[in-house]
């Protein structure tokens, strides 16, 4: 094969995986990724469709300051970290571990928990995800097992999953939280609709955005040093990537701007 038709196999590849394996059932200009400014006010209606114990946890290398606003590190998840439900991340803790599969590890950037929360929309009749910084999700556990609790009292086999629930900020404006919402405000048919998405789940690998080694190491490359207190490890003295053997190939799994938060 000569090389302009293994280049254009490997566009025509990322082409496919920029598309995602997601329908667009979503309308113009709405995200799969649930904004925090749409939770400004009353809050927005959703039907739970998963435990906190079925919720997508990863890591990801994310620095910025709001005001004024700037990027010192892209957003990108940590590439030691699950890519599935069911894995304990906790195997995915050790920092020295870590440093051997992810170039931002390596470079001393900061990473922190995410829980990927699986939402109904009941207005825009498709499921959406709200991606929580851990402080985030357990705020929103809490809430989710004080419904459930309370519920439990009346019908010891009540469950959230499936239920409809307001999620908006706290008092305090600083997290987020749930609210047992009246079933009476949902149409039966969205009800119906969400238990499809129950079950049927996505591929969080690609949710995710696990991006290629050597991708990582242009991220690192470009962040600010201060965010990165190790990243000669990464960058050599003349510029240059240094060890870059690892996970992940040239070919970084994309998904479009519509189906992800960073």
């Amino acid at each position: 094969m000569g090389i302009r038709d293994a280049l254009k196999k490997r566009e025509e590849a990322r082409e496919q995986l920029a598309k995602g394996n997601f329908e667009n059932d979503l309308p113009e200009g709405v995200l799969r990724y649930i904004k925090n400014q749409e939770l400004n006010g009353e809050g927005r209606m959703f039907l739970i469709l998963d435990d906190p114990d079925d919720w997508y946890t990863y890591f990801v290398h994310d620095e910025r300051q709001y005001k004024p606003y700037e990027v010192f590190v892209k957003k990108h998840t940590c590439l030691h970290s699950p890519q599935g439900l069911g894995e304990d991340f906790t195997k995915y803790d050790n920092k020295k571990e870590a440093a051997k599969h992810c170039p931002s590890c390596k470079a001393g950037v900061r990473r922190r928990l995410y829980a990927m929360i699986r939402l109904f929309d009941v207005e825009y009749g498709t499921w959406r995800v709200y991606d929580a910084k851990e402080f985030h999700a357990q705020n929103l556990i809490n809430a989710y097992d004080q419904i459930e609790e309370t519920a439990k009292e009346f019908q010891p086999d009540y469950s959230l999953v499936g239920q409809a629930v307001i999620m908006k900020k706290t008092s305090d404006g600083k997290s987020f939280t749930f609210a047992k919402a009246p079933k009476s405000k949902v149409p039966e048919e969205s009800f119906e609709k969400a238990k499809e998405f129950i079950d049927d789940k996505p591929s969080y690998a690609d949710l995710a955005n696990f991006r290629g080694y050597a991708e990582v190491v242009e991220i690192v490359a470009e962040a600010h040093p201060d965010s990165c207190p190790n990243k000669s490890a990464v960058i050599g003295a003349n510029g240059g990537a240094e060890n870059q053997a690892g996970t992940g190939d040239d070919t970084s799994q994309k998904i479009t701007d519509r189906d992800l938060p960073f």
